[in-house]
This record gives C-alpha cells, structure tokens and sequence, in this order.
C-alpha cells in the first residue's frame, strides 16, 4: 500500500481493522513497523510469530504438487469461480493476478494438508493435520469436488474455528479430566491424549461407545475415530459469521 493510501476494491482488510480500534490511518505504516519491514517483509513476520508464539511458518508447496492432479485440478476451477464472483458481487475490479494468487493459496493449503495427512500414522484420534480458515467457501467443497473430479474427494481439511475456540478454553484445565472419564474411553484414551480432546468431543465418543458397545472393537475405533473428525469440521457460530464478523465482535469487545 502507498503512502497516498489508494488502493482498488475494498480497503485492505488489516487497515481497516487497524482503524476500526480507533487509531488514525496515518500511524498504520509506522505500527507495521512492530512485525516487518520493506526488505523482506514475508521473512520479518514469519520471524515474529516464530519468536512471538513459537509458530512455524512453511509452505506446502511440495505437497501440493505430490497431490492428486484430478483434485487440484478441481480446486483451481471451483476456487477461482468463488474469487471471481465475490469480486462481481461487490463490484470490485477483477486483477486476473491477485485473483491467481488467492487461487493458488487456497489450493495449496487444501491440497498440501490432505498431502500431509497420507504421510501420517494412523491414530484412533483421527487425522492431527487441519487446514483452519474462516472462509465459509471451504466447507462446501466437498459435493462440488465430487462433480468436478467425477469420483469421491478425500476427506476435508477444514479444521472449525469453533473446534479451535473449544479446544484452547479447555486446555488449561484438560489435567482436570477424571480418570474415570478416560477409563470409559480405554481405546482412545491415554494419561496425555486429552490434549487432542475438549469436554464435548469427550462426551460424544463416551456416548457413541455406548451407542454401538456391541459391536466388534475395531469397528468402535473406526466410529469414534470418524464422530471425532466430524466433529472438528462441525460448523458453529464462530465459522458462520466469517472473518469479517468475528473482527467487529474482537473490537466491540
């Protein structure tokens, strides 16, 4: 963005959050300053939440390309028809180049974890890669791939921010669960696996244990072990709204 602050299509997400807290668009330049500079911007922040939060910063690029040709093929077509068409709803101009970029991030992050997930040991928890994302486009894939790719998709990545606010809320108190919780799940559950778990989910796979208790065990483990990744692409509140919704009610707060 230039000093001029002129820009096409709607203001940039990041300012306009800067000044829906109250802060005048002429301190924006000097507060990105905090996280990177104008040499190697990309590096900068990946350094700061690296140092910050002890996050790691990669790409997927390599595993997009592993990928099955059929389903990023499918994904290119169904991701620019929603980049194109959100521009058309909003009047926007459509940039062939920002729409190209916006494209290739979505299909390598949806590609590059379903990528990952072939390269892990299999586990009664369900897959630990997820693709989290407030864009309500990457929960309605699934049927539209199916059509596209004329054959069934793989399972989604899309991890729901309602998961994700669960699953932090009950992180402090998860050495709180009761042994007697984790001895009713005894296929699942271990003295450390509750870290993969909220209260809900816990609740859900005891129940489902109990729903199909006479069944063969391995079946129960397959069961549970699907209700479970269910359940971390369930739509709530939070996925619904959107980014732009869930920001207002951050600074509202």
């Amino acid at each position: 963005m230039r000093k001029s602050y002129s820009w096409q299509g709607a203001v940039p997400y990041l300012l306009e959050r800067f000044v829906a807290t109250g802060r005048a668009p002429t301190s924006f330049e000097g507060w990105l300053e905090n996280f990177r500079g104008n040499s190697r911007p990309i590096q900068d922040i990946a350094d700061y939440v690296a140092d910050s939060f002890g996050i790691e910063v990669r790409d997927l690029a390599r595993e997009r390309d592993a990928a099955d040709e059929k389903l990023r093929y499918a994904l290119q077509y169904l991701w620019h028809q929603a980049h194109e068409f959100r521009r058309q709803r909003h009047g926007f101009p459509i940039d062939e180049m920002a729409i190209t970029h916006l494209v290739e991030h979505d299909v390598e992050c949806y590609c590059g974890i379903i990528q990952l997930r072939s390269q892990e040991h299999r586990s009664p928890f369900g897959y630990s890669a997820w693709w989290l994302t407030l864009d309500q486009r990457a929960f309605d894939l699934k049927e539209e791939l199916a059509q596209a790719m004329n054959g069934q998709p793989p399972d989604s990545p899309v991890l729901s921010a309602d998961f994700l606010v669960n699953y932090l809320a009950f992180g402090p108190v998860r050495r709180k669960v009761a042994k007697t919780t984790e001895a009713h799940l005894p296929i699942i559950m271990n003295a450390g696996a509750t870290r993969f778990l909220t209260p809900d989910l816990l609740a859900e796979a005891e129940n489902l244990r109990n729903e199909i208790k006479g069944l063969h065990e391995r079946v129960i483990r397959r069961k549970v072990r699907d209700r479970l990744d269910a359940a971390r692409r369930r739509i709530g509140p939070i996925a619904q709204a959107g980014v732009y919704e869930i920001s207002d009610e951050l600074v509202a707060s």
